[in-house]
């Protein structure tokens, strides 16, 4: 097993139990060791938001909202959404009542339907209301609708299984292992050390930020020619340092 290989949880146990020196788990069970593993997933893509997921949803003739809890996986928050190519503006639902204050009343009458323009959180930020109402028909005059919404956002994650991964780049899983010690040195218990748990969070922090450079440099580097106006039409084909080190740039040899 090593840190070039997506680990699944019960490598992750594996790692955490050696570091604990509890290989025949005697003072921790699985299912403490896999919640402090679930928290350190919503605790890491919470924060970098390095997993997002794509979801269709299909909306029936005249209908308006549609229940966030039946997107998989779940959302850590809603990004994008987009019907027929076109993204949809985030408002309030306050930006609503100003916007046409008698929708409430309109139900679905089919002159207040029409392409969507607005997504709008509502009520209990579990619901996701378009306005306006998509159009009645799939085909409406000569325009095609396919009430077919697209929904971007980071994911929230989950271990179903001990041979599950984490869904996380590979270079994230090194900063689990203080993350859980320092869980479970913190709680009452028979191995309860408050200066380790204090020790291994450090650790955890620190881990973080290196977390954060490699997901700032994950992308290979970006050629300034690739920038718009920076550079001049004539350096087009200078070729960038790496491709011709140790060449002549007089000869070309």
């Amino acid at each position: 097993m090593t840190q070039y290989q997506n680990w699944s949880r019960a490598d992750f146990k594996s790692v955490i139990r050696r570091e604990l020196m509890d290989t025949n788990t005697k003072w921790v069970q699985d299912p403490e060791l896999n919640q402090y593993l679930q928290n350190w997933l919503d605790d890491l893509n919470q924060e970098f938001e390095l997993t997002w997921a794509i979801n269709t949803v299909s909306f029936t003739n005249s209908q308006s909202a549609i229940s966030l809890s039946n997107l998989s996986p779940q959302p850590v928050r809603i990004d994008a959404v987009y019907y027929n190519g076109f993204r949809l503006a985030g408002r309030r639902l306050q930006q609503l009542e100003v916007l046409n204050p008698t929708w409430r009343n309109q139900g679905t009458l089919t002159n207040t339907q029409d392409t969507p323009r607005l997504g709008i959180m509502y009520p209990d930020f579990n619901t996701w209301l378009v306005w306006p109402t998509p159009p009645n028909s799939t085909n409406t005059g000569s325009t095609t609708f396919s009430n077919v919404f697209v929904f971007e956002y980071p994911a929230l994650l989950s271990f179903a299984t001990d041979t599950d991964t984490s869904g996380l780049p590979m270079w994230t899983q090194w900063c689990a292992k203080p993350y859980v010690c320092a869980k479970v040195y913190q709680r009452p218990g028979p191995i309860s050390d408050p200066k380790k748990a204090q020790r291994y969070w450090a650790q955890y922090q620190r881990s973080k930020e290196r977390v954060r450079r490699l997901w700032n440099y994950y992308m290979p580097e970006r050629y300034r020619r690739l920038l718009p106006a920076t550079q001049y039409e004539w350096n087009i084909f200078t070729p960038p340092p790496a491709w011709d080190a140790g060449t002549n740039t007089a000869t070309g040899t």
